[in-house]
């Protein structure tokens, strides 16, 4: 008879494991040797149990323990949660409130919805991770259920064994007291499991009142949003705003100064720093090393650089290098940039405010010296020889002073409104100077665009014959001249809000428009790198794809655009307010469609699923053509080998393209035998014939008796295998005539392969028939002259000629 006893405990598989392999070993023994064996090993396998039982007892109250710790732990979180439920409750209240008096300024409204989807956010992910440990738990639970009452089994079974009763009584009493704290594990186990299912509904009731209150500040920046953005004011209350504007900014170096000597006086910043002190030596002593190592780069880079732009030819790869070269002198600067902020991130210094207003400083600056080093780059009136624009030199001189400029503003301006916003500058002057500085930078592109200097520049980036280029910049030109006129008087005519919300939208149009048009450049020169058909990368490595190669040149140019405008039209509806409400009504049409149970026949999902297959197929047909040109040519094999291995990889990537369609259609794939089912009825009522057919041709495939380029003679006629197909075999006979053959035929009917083992030797035998006057010696001679004249047929063994018989 054959033993084993389970245990509880937090090693539960290593000890059923231990214990079965001991109660095994020992009580087959028992059960089949003598009884001299039984005797000797009897106390062998008490001790073992014992041990055993004592070794988990110890490990169990262990995990008791632990458990105590985790229930009240999850007590105290339980008690906190209920604590944030109730003030969140609260504010919510309070907030809904507000929000119904509409008490809340606009811009604080959206500061609230930011920061209550952040902790919308938070909450999902603890309610997810609380998920996890409590079904882990109940897993856990369910093991210990299980080995319990395997457990009780074993020693109703040892009861019964040959052991006597002192030793049953000592496994008896260690297996009470590990039943006992076996019991209480139990009990914890169900005490933390409740704790922390109240914690989870505690935590989605919080979930469900965030979520109100979202959508609640939600529907109230929308309406007042809306109701704020026609709302007139008087013409007294734009210059009040100028006349405020210009207080403020007359004070701010005095607000800056008593703040710098509030922080400095505050000692804060020293009582870090003395804290810090072995870190700021590491850095110190690292600085040395840094330094070294940017001027041993920049050194290498630089002519490696001065080689590279010399074989540049493109604007993306002149503009690059450019911006190499500018870095590569200026990287002991980048590098000692980099290394101040690495120290201060260490030494937890990036979230004061002090260092955040200088640290900021140097990164405008480095920034605004680098764009205008880039922009002299590009335009560089001095030499037109390393010009990477090709323009004339008034309108290079235009650009690059103006352009100098510009780029200055954009940058500080942008610094300037951090450091506003860093001070707490007041939330109406703030608006009023993001309003301005937008203002500046529609005043700045509409100097840059002008029309003679602009055609000179499309001019220069080759884009004379590229017709969307030219509309998308008129466009631009257009929406920015008379878009500033619309700004300008809205305000002056109190749509303070509208000319704000114009400014915003306009801004950011053009910035992403600017965006992806560079986009589309960089990927037109890539094109022009990679796949130009005289010009390009692979037509120089691969020179027998020239056709193939262009065109993906061509598509590419026609495709790329099209993708940009794609691209960028959400990210400008976006702007202009108008992708939140469209987006949600055309998410709703593309998916609703009927349903066949998991099944979704919408609109997007047989959209994504066509173009699941259709990228499949276009796989499939890059991964032939790279065979054939890189691998077939190589390896040198037959045809018969190149169309299996083309057939097999094209059948298994539409394979795998229909299955994640049919997911994109919500099949479930885990019923794929339901799908066998259905295709095993159709076959039945009709299909057997093309999936006999298709079946044989994949043996045709792999089994290989017939492979494209034999020499076959089938029903009499001679010819060569040109396409082994899904369906049937193409054959071509010598008549230049082709017969398509079912491929269930060439399995199951005999068929004479003169090629089977390659082309080699092979014997012919023809009747010829002459007249029977002929005289028989010249007609053997001149078969023989014939024979042997033919370049294919061997002199040793030579032709045999034999009269045959009278026919």
């Amino acid at each position: 008879m054959i033993w084993r006893i389970g245990i509880t405990s937090s090693k539960i598989g290593l000890i059923q494991s231990l214990v079965g392999t001991i109660i095994l070993l020992g009580f087959f023994g028992l059960a089949w040797g003598e009884k001299q064996i039984t005797v000797s090993t009897a106390p062998d396998v008490q001790t073992a149990i014992e041990k055993i039982l004592a070794a988990t007892t110890q490990d169990l109250e262990k995990e008791l323990t632990s458990l105590k710790e985790r229930v009240d732990k999850h007590k105290r979180d339980l008690h906190s949660l209920q604590k944030v439920s109730e003030e969140l409750n609260t504010n919510i209240t309070a907030m809904k409130a507000a929000l119904a008096v509409d008490k809340i300024p606009l811009r604080q409204a959206e500061t609230l919805l930011d920061r209550y989807s952040a902790q919308e956010k938070n909450i999902t992910a603890t309610f997810q991770d609380l998920e996890k440990q409590i079904d882990s738990l109940k897993k856990k639970q369910a093991d210990i259920a299980a080995t319990q009452a395997d457990l009780k089994i074993q020693i109703a079974r040892l009861k019964e064994s040959d052991l006597s009763a002192e030793q049953q009584k000592g496994i008896r009493k260690s297996y009470q007291r590990y039943l006992g704290l076996a019991t209480a594990q139990n009990k914890l186990v169900n005490q933390l499991i409740q704790i922390q299912e109240t914690e989870a509904q505690e935590i989605l009731q919080q979930q469900k009142l965030v979520q109100e209150l979202i959508a609640s500040i939600e529907t109230y920046v929308r309406e007042t949003w809306k109701e704020q953005l026609l709302t007139r004011r008087s013409i007294w209350d734009f210059w009040y705003d100028i006349k405020k504007f210009t207080k403020e900014s007359l004070t701010l170096p005095s607000r800056l100064k008593a703040w710098s000597q509030k922080q400095l006086e505050s000692e804060a910043l020293r009582q870090k720093v003395e804290g810090q002190i072995a870190p700021l030596v590491g850095l110190l002593v690292s600085l040395v090393f840094v330094l070294y190592g940017a001027w041993r780069l920049r050194k290498f880079f630089a002519s490696l650089i001065g080689q590279w732009q010399a074989r540049a030819f493109s604007f993306a790869q002149k503009t690059f290098l450019a911006l190499a070269e500018i870095i590569s002198w200026r990287a002991i600067l980048l590098v000692l940039i980099l290394w101040l902020g690495l120290g201060l991130w260490i030494l937890d210094l990036l979230q004061t405010t002090d260092i955040q207003l200088v640290f900021s400083a140097l990164i405008a600056w480095i920034v605004i010296v680098l764009l205008t080093k880039l922009n002299q780059a590009l335009y560089n009136p001095q030499d037109p020889n390393r010009r990477i624009i090709p323009v004339v030199d008034e309108t290079a001189r235009f650009y690059c002073r103006y352009g100098k400029l510009y780029l200055i503003y954009v940058v500080a301006g942008q610094w300037v409104l951090f450091v506003l916003e860093l001070v707490n500058y007041p939330l109406s002057t703030l608006d009023f100077s993001g309003f301005i500085y937008e203002i500046g930078i529609l005043l700045g592109l509409a100097g840059l665009l002008k029309k003679p200097h602009l055609g000179n520049f499309l001019d220069g980036m080759g884009v004379s014959e590229c017709f969307w280029w030219r509309d998308i910049i008129k466009c631009l030109r257009f929406l920015v001249c008379y878009g500033l006129v619309v700004i300008l008087l809205g305000d002056l005519f109190g749509f303070h809000n509208l000319a704000t919300f114009l400014s915003q939208a306009i801004v950011n149009t053009i910035g992403i428009s600017f965006l992806f048009l560079l986009l589309a450049q960089l990927s037109d020169d890539f094109d022009t790198y990679v796949f130009h058909p005289e010009q390009g990368l692979l037509v120089y490595k691969f020179p027998s794809w020239s056709p193939s190669i262009t065109n993906i040149f061509h598509n590419w140019r026609k495709l790329v655009p099209a993708a940009m405008v794609i691209l960028a039209v959400p990210f400008i509806l976006d702007t202009w307010g108008v992708w939140a409400i469209v987006f949600p009504k055309l998410y709703q049409i593309l998916n609703s469609g009927p349903r066949l149970g998991p099944i979704k026949l919408t609109p997007l999902a047989i959209l994504l699923a066509l173009l699941v297959i259709y990228l499949a197929h276009r796989l499939s047909y890059l991964v032939q053509f790279l065979l054939a040109q890189r691998l077939y040519t190589r390896r040198g094999w037959d045809e018969g080998v190149q169309a299996t291995i083309s057939k097999t990889s094209h059948y298994t990537l539409m394979t795998l393209g229909i299955i994640v369609a049919f997911g994109f259609l919500g099949f479930n794939l885990t019923n794929i035998a339901l799908l066998a089912g259905a295709l095993g009825v159709g076959i039945g009522f009709g299909l057997q014939n093309i999936v006999n057919n298709f079946i044989s041709g994949l043996i045709l495939l792999f089994e290989r008796p017939i492979k494209v380029g034999d020499m076959l003679i089938i029903d009499g006629q001679w010819g060569m295998v040109k396409e082994v197909r899904v369906r049937s075999t193409v054959f071509q006979t010598y008549d230049r005539y082709v017969l398509i053959i079912p491929n269930s035929e060439l399995i199951s009917n005999k068929v004479l392969n003169w090629t089977f083992y390659g082309k080699g030797i092979n014997r012919l035998s023809l009747n010829v028939g002459v007249a029977y006057g002929s005289d028989v010696h010249q007609v053997t001679k001149i078969i023989d002259r014939v024979c042997r004249a033919n370049p294919n047929v061997l002199h040793d063994p030579p032709p045999t000629i034999f009269f045959n018989a009278f026919g």
